[in-house]
């Protein structure tokens, strides 16, 4: 198959090719003869095969070249790098990992028998490629982007087994992608000036791996205008663990945002009736197993369960339907069989306390020191300052808003004291 240049590529002709190939390939695409661009000179002698651009350095390969995941690394590594605009050269970047570096040049070097230049200024690695064949055929073969065209994902990628896509995307999260500790927030973000690319990436991320993703528009100052991939809810964000970040930071914080997500309280119902010994039940029966909820919480859930298709109900009494054991199946090993709740008091207690000891405080120390997701203390403050407990004392140039103990009026201590 012929990859080509793209500069002047429609959206909207890329868009409804990717919408016509949603479906993953078995076996990997490969880059033979037919593929290579005319503008490279093309000789073969004894296998290999030597490619040059005009009078250009030529560089030897062997045909056909395998669509895998470390090309899809390198046109993936390339979102923090570019292939020059007029060809001259390769360069890739890195600061958060390193190691990046070395293996975008050891897979140049594996595949295209091709090394560069690594240099290191204030903690960045760079490295250099000046080969204008490479260049071009990157650029062609390969439909990596130039750096005066806006980023892409390359076709190839569309058409690649399931593994070569969860290795691009893992890369470009790596890249341009972060999440949050899960103490502040849910959101995987990937950030991007281009948002023809974030509509692709929104695209492939729905259509391969049911993950529904927003793009925002933002403004930096002295920067100019950004565009913002996110997603932030249980369902999409449990989908994401399966792609990932290479980044083991970025990797752990993930992972640590899944396992503190909180089951819905429909979910720990549905997944709790498998235990229930008889096919079909009451509300006194669900009401058992969760002896601690009122009968009216009870039957909220059931009713949302009901509206789910999950149960059902005759003259016999409720019953989970079999669409509902599939999901109570798959959600088994997910769902934390919990009171769903803290205890608003206690919480209260806890952050009342902390102030007190430490004078004055902000919301991403308490959230930090206690351990309380930072919605939750945020909930609380507004509380406390509500019962004239506590009170904003100040709002530095981070804009941390710091709370204390609130003072009571001399005239009332006065009294107090009598």
């Amino acid at each position: 198959m012929r990859f080509l240049s793209t500069s002047a590529r429609n959206l909207n002709v890329r868009l409804r090719f990717l919408e016509e190939n949603k479906m993953y390939q078995t076996t990997y695409l490969k880059i033979e003869k037919k593929d290579i661009p005319k503008e490279l000179n093309y000789s073969e002698q004894n296998g290999t095969v030597c490619l040059q651009y005009g009078k250009a350095y030529p560089f030897y390969i062997k045909l056909p070249i395998i669509l895998n995941e470390d090309l899809a690394k390198i046109a993936a590594m390339i979102l923090d790098g570019c292939v020059g605009k007029n060809y001259s050269s390769v360069m890739f970047s890195q600061k958060k990992d390193l190691q990046k570096v070395k293996e975008f040049a050891d897979i140049c070097y594996k595949y295209f028998g091709i090394s560069g230049r690594i240099t290191e200024k204030n903690g960045c690695l760079m490295l250099h490629i000046s080969r204008s064949t490479f260049s071009r055929f990157l650029h062609s073969c390969l439909d990596i982007h130039k750096s005066d065209e806006d980023a892409r994902i390359p076709k190839w990628i569309w058409n690649s087994p399931e593994n070569v896509v969860i290795t691009y995307l893992r890369y470009a999260f790596a890249m341009e992608g972060s999440v949050y500790d899960y103490r502040k927030g849910n959101d995987v973000r990937f950030h991007s000036v281009d948002l023809s690319y974030l509509q692709e990436l929104c695209k492939l991320l729905n259509t391969k791996f049911d993950i529904r993703s927003k793009i925002l528009k933002y403004y930096i100052k002295d920067y100019g205008y950004k565009y913002m991939l996110y997603f932030g809810d249980k369902e999409n964000v449990t989908k994401f663990l399966r792609i990932g970040f290479a980044l083991k930071s970025h990797q752990k914080r993930l992972e640590d945002v899944v396992k503190n997500f909180k089951s819905k309280a429909w979910e720990i119902t549905l997944v709790k009736l498998l235990d229930l010994k008889e096919k079909f039940f009451s509300i006194r029966d669900v009401h058992k197993l969760f002896n601690y909820l009122c009968r009216r919480a009870i039957h909220a859930r059931i009713t949302t369960l009901i509206q789910k298709r999950y149960l059902s109900i005759d003259k016999k009494g409720y019953f989970v339907t079999q669409v509902g054991r599939k999901k109570a199946r798959e959600l088994k090993n997910s769902v934390n069989i919990t009171r769903l709740r803290t205890n608003p008091e206690l919480n209260e207690q806890q952050i009342f306390s902390y102030i007190q000891r430490s004078k004055t405080s902000y919301r991403n120390e308490i959230t930090r020191n206690l351990k309380i997701n930072n919605a939750t203390v945020r909930d609380v403050l507004n509380r406390l300052i509500n019962k004239n407990k506590i009170e904003l004392i100040k709002v530095d140039k981070l804009q941390r808003k710091f709370y204390a103990i609130k003072k009571k009026p001399k005239r009332i201590l006065a009294l107090a004291q009598k």
